[in-house]
This record gives C-alpha cells, structure tokens and sequence, in this order.
C-alpha cells in the first residue's frame, strides 16, 4: 500500500517494525535482515538518519543470528558508527556499539581487554540488549557459567514476543547442560522454558526455530 501511493518515506518505518518484530516469528531471519538492510537504505536516502540507524542495528542483529559472514557484518557495524559519530546519534550508539563487540569477540575467539559491555553503568547492565549480547558472547567462548549467569538475570521470560528474549531462553537453557555447576540444569527454570518456547515457535515458523531441540 506504501509503494501504490508513493508513501516511500513510510516504508523504513513500516519495515522496521514489521521485520524487526512480527515477520521473525513466521519468515526467515535472513529474508527479515535483507528487508530491515533495505529499510536502512531507504531511510539513509530520505535522509532520515535516525529511522535508518535503528533499522541498520536491526538489520546486524538479524543478521548475526541468522548465521551471517561475521567478517562482513564488522565492516557494516564500523560503517555504522562512522554514520552514528558524524550525525551525533546517541539513542543507537550503545545498541551498534554491544554488536559491534560481540562480532569482533566471535572473530578472534577471545574476550577483549577493553569490553565495551563490562563499562556500563549499573542502570544498563542487566538492559535486555545488554544481556542479549553478553548471553551470545559467553556462550559461543564457552563460558557457560557467564552465559547462564546473564540469562538467569534477564527478564526475557516475561518478554518473550521479541527474537533477542527468544535467544537469551535458548542459548541460557544450552548453558544449563554444559555448566560445571553441580545440578545446574535441574535447578534452572531455562532448560524447560527453552524446551517448551522452541516447540512452540517451532510450529510457527520451522526455518528459523525447527530442530532446535
């Protein structure tokens, strides 16, 4: 309906919170991420710097989990940033910022001397976004203690209608088994939640969520 009455300055909007939010319970997270990159582009051309900032961090969030070439998104995510210093865009900054080193982190396989994520503020450390990237971290160094400490903390049980709370489930109730603390896994809720929530997303879309368990 956009494009038939030449609302093109809508579709960023559209897409973003289409794709970012509904389309990844049903479509597949690379089809999410090739839209929310064109709802980047788009924004960038309408010159509405914020919209396209914020579908960008979208768009390499989906990107990550879909299995993307980690080397391709660290260029995008310095891209980014480059746009995010020159246009003052603060609101995206820590989001591109907790991406953009989890990327790197997963590229050299190894914690930095320097985490951005370790230097929040108390008030931002347990964020869900904050959490998303630490759960993602921990568990793909395989530190499992790390990944279940953060996931345990989070609050995405009661928020489960977004991808990222989706994955801190996941990722936490994997965590659960491969922990050295003793009866970890019986003692955690997130194994039978990450059980129960893939079986259920798994009916809704089978490419993204199927064979998870």
């Amino acid at each position: 309906l956009l494009k038939r009455f030449d609302a093109n300055n809508l579709l960023p909007n559209a897409y973003l919170l289409y794709y970012s939010y509904t389309a990844v319970h049903i479509e597949p997270l690379q089809s999410c991420a090739d839209m929310l990159k064109r709802g980047f582009e788009i924004a960038l051309s309408t010159g509405d710097i914020q919209i396209a900032l914020i579908n960008g961090a979208q768009y390499i969030q989906k990107s990550l989990l879909s299995g993307a070439n980690l080397s391709v998104l660290k260029k995008e995510c310095d891209y980014q940033m480059r746009l995010i210093e020159t246009h003052f865009q603060s609101m995206t900054k820590m989001y591109v910022l907790a991406l953009q080193e989890t990327i790197a982190m997963l590229i050299a396989k190894e914690v930095p001397s320097n985490s951005t994520l370790s230097d929040q503020s108390k008030e931002l450390e347990f964020s869900q976004a904050i959490i998303f990237n630490n759960v993602i971290q921990n568990f793909w160094l395989g530190r499992w203690e790390r990944c279940l400490y953060y996931a345990e903390r989070s609050s995405a049980s009661s928020d489960i209608g977004q991808l990222k709370s989706i994955m801190i489930i996941f990722y936490g109730g994997l965590s659960c088994f491969r922990s050295s603390r003793k009866g970890a896994s019986k003692k955690s809720k997130l194994p039978k939640q990450a059980i129960a929530l893939m079986r259920e997303k798994g009916q809704q879309s089978s490419w993204n969520y199927q064979s998870k368990i």
